[in-house]
């Protein structure tokens, strides 16, 4: 077997492996926004801003505590997370 065909079959397994971490994912990050919904309401009810920069300070934090090596890698990941959870707040406290 030449090592194309070889390396080929290794990727297909591992990606086999990331196919079912993204669908763990994409579940998490549904209830995630489950909880965003429940928290623009609350922030609707006692008109707090959407920003609380402590918060997603402390969220970076225990990400980057948490992770090792990876810690700056993964908290832009949750930057990310966090900024779509802003503007999903946002889009639902317009309404």
């Amino acid at each position: 077997m030449d090592n194309n065909l070889k390396a080929l079959k290794e990727l297909e397994v591992i990606r086999q492996d990331i196919d079912a971490i993204d669908a763990e994912l994409t579940e998490l990050l549904l209830k995630r926004m489950e909880c965003v919904i429940k928290v623009a309401k609350v922030k609707a009810e006692y008109q707090l801003p959407v920003l609380n920069s402590n918060r997603e300070q402390q969220v970076l934090n225990k990400v980057i505590e948490k992770s090792g090596d990876l810690g700056s890698y993964n908290a832009e990941v949750f930057k990310k997370i966090m900024e779509v959870s802003k503007d999903y707040q946002n889009s639902l406290l317009k309404k």
